[in-house]
Formats: C-alpha cells, sequence, structure tokens
C-alpha cells in the first residue's frame, strides 16, 4: 500500500483498481526473483510496526 501511495503522489497516476496493482505488482517481482515478506503472525501477536 505504501508503495503504490508513494508512487501515485510522485508520478500524479491514478488507478482503478488499486488491489489489482499491487497484486501485478506483486507477481512482476515474483518472475524478477524479488522475495515478498511474510506478514503471517502468530493469534496474539501486534501487528504494530513502530519504528
Amino acid at each position: 500500500m505504501e508503495k503504490l501511495s508513494e508512487y501515485m503522489a510522485s508520478t500524479g497516476k491514478t488507478y482503478q483498481n488499486h488491489a489489482a496493482t499491487i497484486r501485478r505488482w506483486a507477481a512482476e517481482d515474483r518472475r524478477k526473483g524479488k522475495s515478498i515478506p511474510n506478514y503471517t503472525y502468530e493469534e496474539g501477536e501486534s501487528l504494530l510496526w513502530i519504528e
């Protein structure tokens, strides 16, 4: 989501379906051999990410 938001803000482009755009980018990354982060979690774990 952040990648899409940043891309849209920097280029001025808009997309009709954000989820489809993210899925397409993920498929391209897989074809290029890029790893996709694992966002699985155990019950009771927090999904909050603090930097």
